[in-house]
């Protein structure tokens, strides 16, 4: 049977290596960036875009390179940060190119902050998408309406895309409670639901094959879950449990332990 060049045979899952596209969630302060860089090995070094200002809750962590970039006294000054996120992409990609080792971990952390990034840079730029509010001598851009918001999301999706043929891929969400489709500001209803803030970054998420939710359980003690639930739809390609201790080196080697203990030939008797 013809079919194109570059075509992959699905059926012998073993020989297919994608990179790894993973979407952590969970409430501010609660291990996203934590359980990230979990990733990290001498031989599978990460780079983290710490976009929130928060390397901290990073530190000790081995193999991890963190470059912080933030926009300061915005719209006082130009925004650099999201130019800054690109040449870096950009970088990665030209040293690949030449067969220099780059890292395999990727981490934007968080989309929260990266998007905001995004939108400093479109609302600078662009004058026609943004309004202006002064008060004495400071002044502040907003979004002016639903195309901003729609070049925003397509200047982060564009970014990721570039991102996901570089290598593995992880990007922190933050999730709030879902509001219910009778809600308004003087009355606010929630379903008991969880979803991701603001809601519009529903459709980064769609790009991530595995969506992991960390949950708090104790005192410093959390959990990840990775299957769905009634309140929060959550995912995974791994064969691992539907809650696991955060450590993403664990959880990939449970993975591997699973699938070699399928592979085994059945005892006889």
């Amino acid at each position: 049977m013809y079919v194109p060049t570059g075509t992959i045979d699905l059926s012998n899952t073993d020989a297919i290596q994608d990179n790894f596209k993973i979407a952590i969630v969970s409430p501010p302060g609660e291990g996203k960036s934590w359980l990230a860089a979990s990733c990290a090995t001498p031989e599978e070094p990460a780079f983290v875009w710490d976009f929130d200002g928060r390397r901290q809750s990073i530190a000790g962590k081995s193999n991890v390179h963190v470059k912080t970039i933030q926009d300061v006294n915005y719209p006082t000054l130009m925004p650099t940060s999201w130019q800054t996120y690109l040449t870096d992409i950009m970088g990665f990609e030209n040293a690949k190119a030449r067969g220099e080792e780059i890292p395999k971990w990727f981490i934007p952390d968080s989309a929260t902050y990266m998007s905001e990034a995004a939108l400093h840079y479109i609302m600078y730029n662009s004058p026609s998408l943004r309004r202006e509010i002064r008060a004495g001598a400071s002044i502040t851009y907003v979004p002016k309406g639903f195309d901003t918001y729609k070049a925003e999301i397509a200047e982060v999706i564009g970014a990721l895309q570039r991102l996901f043929c570089l290598g593995n891929v992880i990007m922190t969400f933050h999730i709030g409670a879902e509001k219910a489709p009778d809600s308004t500001q003087d009355n606010p209803k929630f379903t008991g639901k969880y979803t991701v803030t603001p809601p519009r970054y529903a459709d980064l998420l769609a790009l991530f094959n595995d969506q992991w939710r960390v949950k708090a359980i104790g005192p410093q003690q959390y959990e990840v879950q990775t299957q769905p639930s009634w309140d929060f739809v959550a995912k995974t390609t791994l064969n691992i449990d539907a809650t696991t201790q955060p450590n993403i080196r664990q959880m990939l080697q449970a993975h591997m332990t699973k699938k070699s203990n399928k592979s085994l030939p059945k005892a006889t008797a």
